[in-house]
């Protein structure tokens, strides 16, 4: 399920992170609730630096989608909030 905002200018506008961790902690009709952002990132790599999709998601999206990585780990509770390093999962 997908959830938007309806803004005074229009329908379907995506939450602010603030919005969603308030109807994270209010909600009682939901197991779990996670947010993602597509985005493009430049990464740098020993050829140089490249532009790629990805997405800015919080720490349980993927056990959301019942997803786990096959190599390495998922997100730790806590690295979505800004305060925390940044953390990058690669596919």
């Amino acid at each position: 399920m997908a959830l938007f905002e309806t803004l005074p200018v229009g329908a379907r506008y995506h939450i602010s992170y603030r919005d969603y961790a308030e109807w994270k902690r209010q909600s009682r009709a939901f197991v779990s609730m996670d947010i993602y952002r597509p985005d493009q990132f430049i990464l740098k790599t020993a050829a140089g630096v490249e532009d790629v999709i990805g997405a800015q998601v919080s720490d349980g999206f993927f056990r959301t989608l019942g997803a786990t990585p096959l190599l390495g780990r998922d997100f730790l509770p806590g690295e979505d909030l800004a305060t925390a390093p940044r953390t990058v999962l690669l596919s």
